[in-house]
């Protein structure tokens, strides 16, 4: 298994960014920012204090050749959200799917605030049980997500500003 933990001060109050995350017009334009196309997001079903919701779209990947049989230029993704709405620290567990690629993602996103700004945290891992390659695959997309959530975390800052 190959994992990663990241985390970014937003300079917005927690109310702001985590409306920001689960708006569905703020999502499908940070996925289209971020280079996705195809973006089609599921409607979501709340129970309580939990939202979950499915999202699919097209990301591009550049492989190396030694996983690249498992990629196309372009790849569907399917990802899963799943909201704990507590008001004081928000959590999300995302499951993460991509078509033809044989490894189980899941993240999980932490959102705490203190009236002004707010602190994301995320925590990703990686697990693909074949022999030999799986390292060689779940060392390859835990780079390629590190670098988009690195993306991600400016993107949505720069978003954030324009936000209502």
């Amino acid at each position: 298994m190959a994992s990663f933990s990241r985390e970014w001060p937003y300079q917005h109050d927690l109310k702001r960014v985590v409306a920001f995350y689960r708006h569905p017009d703020s999502m499908v334009q940070k996925f289209i920012a971020l280079g996705a196309r195809k973006v089609k997001l599921g409607n979501e079903i709340l129970k309580g204090s939990v939202a979950s919701r499915e999202i699919w779209r097209e990301l591009p990947a550049n492989p190396p050749k030694v996983v690249s049989r498992f990629f196309q230029s372009w790849n569907q993704v399917m990802q899963k959200e799943t909201w704990d709405l507590n008001e004081d620290s928000p959590t999300c567990e995302v499951d993460i799917k991509i078509k033809g690629v044989p490894v189980e993602m899941k993240s999980f996103l932490t959102f705490h605030g203190d009236g002004q700004c707010c602190l994301f945290k995320v925590s990703t891992s990686v697990l693909c049980a074949i022999p030999l390659i799986g390292k060689h695959l779940e060392n390859f997309i835990i780079k390629d997500a590190t670098n988009y959530i690195e993306r991600e975390f400016q993107c949505v800052e720069k978003m954030l500003m324009e936000f209502s």
